[in-house]
């Protein structure tokens, strides 16, 4: 909203800024309903330029007013903030503060259960944000809207499932940290073994199905 405010004062709130105003609303509105739930491209990164870093490039430029004078800088400082607009709502990956990840570090717990044959396999997902992507030990992401909506935009490359049920597991890379994980899993349960059956997709994708044995 800040933006939005210093672009329609700054144009002394003439119908011409309105537009400009309105866009930066839209398009703060349309981040913080969807892109900050939805658009974590990994524990450390967003999906889209945060909207704390307006205020902050704003700033910056108004540090260049007197040289480029008033009518300039008007126009500079609308082109300016629909830039900032279009970059909030964008695919570009931008790096999360380190007070905003000292804000997240409660820890995320979940987990999926299911079983067949009497053999569960249970995939726990304990993830705390101060912990890097790269020091996690987590490889298996279970199913929840979030990771669903992640591998629908193609950030997982394959999906786990059980015979006889719709609904995934879970999501991984299908690495070999992958593969090792689910055997830990699959004996932590008690199974004797676990095979896997690979089904590769159009995409370069793969639809994993575990099978239990007792």
């Amino acid at each position: 909203m800040t933006p939005a405010v210093l672009l329609l004062s700054y144009g002394n709130f003439e119908a011409a800024f309105l537009p400009g105003a309105f866009i930066l609303l839209a398009a703060a509105a349309l981040r913080l309903s969807y892109f900050s739930t939805f658009g974590l491209s990994g524990s450390s990164e967003y999906t889209g330029l945060a909207l704390d870093n307006n205020s902050i490039l704003l700033v910056f430029l108004f540090a260049f007013e007197s040289t480029l004078g008033t009518e300039i800088f008007s126009a500079v400082l609308y082109v300016s903030c629909l830039g900032l607009a279009a970059l909030n709502v964008s695919q570009i990956k931008t790096p999360k503060s380190a007070l905003e990840q000292l804000r997240g570090s409660d820890a995320r717990l979940d987990s999926v259960s299911q079983g067949r044959r009497g053999i569960g396999v249970r995939i726990t997902l304990l993830r705390a944000s101060l912990i890097p992507p790269t020091l996690s030990d987590i490889m298996i992401h279970p199913y929840s809207n979030e990771t669903q909506t992640r591998w629908d935009h193609g950030d997982f490359k394959v999906q786990l499932i059980q015979p006889n049920n719709t609904r995934p597991m879970g999501f991984c890379d299908g690495s070999a940290a992958d593969l090792a994980e689910l055997q830990q899993m699959a004996e932590s349960e008690g199974a004797d073994e676990m095979r896997i059956e690979k089904k590769s997709l159009k995409t370069g994708r793969e639809i994993w199905t575990l099978h239990g044995g007792g």
